[in-house]
């Protein structure tokens, strides 16, 4: 009875490791320009479609203010 028990355990765990949604991660990998058409195509759920749009645009805001460029200060005139 004990070994049935873990049996039909493991059988339903593993049938329900089968029904898991796969979730594309927003990174710097899938937000790319390359990627970004792609990655959003694969998603069918628009609430999901959403939740990667933001993601995506908040690894684009944060890379653009890691990203600097050296301005020179303007020449004085004394």
């Amino acid at each position: 009875m004990n070994n049935l028990f873990f049996i039909v355990l493991t059988l339903f765990c593993v049938f329900l490791t089968g029904c898991e949604r796969t979730i594309i991660e927003a990174n710097k990998i899938t937000c790319h320009d390359d990627n970004y058409e792609k990655s959003l195509s694969e998603i069918k759920n628009k609430h999901l479609q959403e939740i990667f749009i933001d993601e995506c645009s908040a690894i684009r805001k944060s890379k653009e203010m890691r990203e600097w460029k050296f301005k020179s200060s303007p020449e004085d005139k004394f």
